[in-house]
């Protein structure tokens, strides 16, 4: 009973929003060319952000194709696990050092990602110009490079892997425990002083746990086979960048084009409901029966 009464109250409701839209289809269609053509605009004259990508190979190439399936699967999880380093602290500093800018700024225009069943990971970088891409792109590129270099300028073996992972792992430990503490100190007493506390370890443990990840991803590659995988190492550079100018636009379009159509809806019907009562209100009562 209950689906029925709303059935049978939808479908008056119904008849009544499209009679609205048929007997005043400019208060529908104006709202709708107004916000797509502001929308569209806006996309257009908002600055593009340009986006490069140079790539970056974690073991060297023949060897990782032409080895058994277990490396492969080891250099596929390295290549993970340094995707995840972009915005460690050393990486970001030497990117920002070499563009002249402010690290936060930095890290917010950097990002990697793996490619899929290669050794491969492609670092992005964004900017206001194909040139501040390029260059953004290229130093995070390179910062990465210089981090997981550092991490292994001992010979990698296993031995001297495992050395570097049971340190990354203690590290990872100690920074746990200070975030541990830190939270309960703001959790007790938030101030300024404890936020900022909180902030700092909270910052500090997410660096140790990706670097304990890469060294860990790195020395599991290693025993894999008795192989060891190369220090990474550039293979493209970036050189250009796409603009996300039209693909914005086009998201502002459809958006407006969304609003703009509710918005026409809703003013017909209010249109309609506020003509029915003028009608009401002029014709008057109903002479009562005699």
């Amino acid at each position: 009973m209950k689906s029925d009464d709303a059935t049978t109250a939808t479908i008056p409701f119904l008849t009544g929003v499209t009679g609205a839209m048929r007997a005043r289809p400019h208060l529908v269609v104006l709202p709708i060319v107004v916000f797509a053509v502001a929308a569209f605009l806006a996309g257009l004259l908002r600055g593009p952000v340009y986006t490069a990508t140079a790539r970056v190979t974690v073991a060297d190439v023949a060897t990782a194709s032409g080895t058994t399936p277990g490396f492969q699967d080891g250099v596929e999880n390295v290549a993970n696990a340094v995707s995840q380093m972009i915005t460690a602290g050393p990486v970001v500093d030497a990117a920002a050092e070499v563009l002249g800018e402010a690290p936060p700024a930095v890290a917010g225009r950097l990002s990697a990602a793996p490619v899929p069943a290669t050794p491969f990971v492609e670092v992005s970088g964004t900017g206001e110009d194909t040139t501040h891409a390029v260059e953004t792109a290229n130093a995070g590129a390179q910062g990465l490079i210089d981090y997981m270099t550092a991490l292994a300028e001992r010979n990698p073996t296993a031995s001297a892997l495992e050395d570097q992972y049971r340190t990354a792992s203690r590290d990872l430990a100690s920074a746990e425990t200070r975030l541990r503490a830190a939270q309960a100190a703001f959790a007790s007493r938030p101030d300024p002083a404890t936020r900022r506390r909180l902030v700092n370890a909270t910052a500090d443990r997410d660096s140790a746990r990706l670097r304990a990840d890469a060294v860990g991803s790195v020395y599991q590659a290693s025993l894999r086979d008795g192989a060891t995988v190369a220090t990474p190492s550039i293979v493209t550079r970036a050189s250009a960048a796409s603009s996300d100018r039209l693909k914005t636009a086009a998201t502002f379009l459809i958006v407006a084009l969304i609003a703009g159509a509710m918005l026409g809806v809703a003013l017909a019907v209010l249109a309609a409901g506020d003509r029915a009562r003028r009608t009401s209100i002029d014709e008057g009562p109903s002479p009562s029966a005699p």
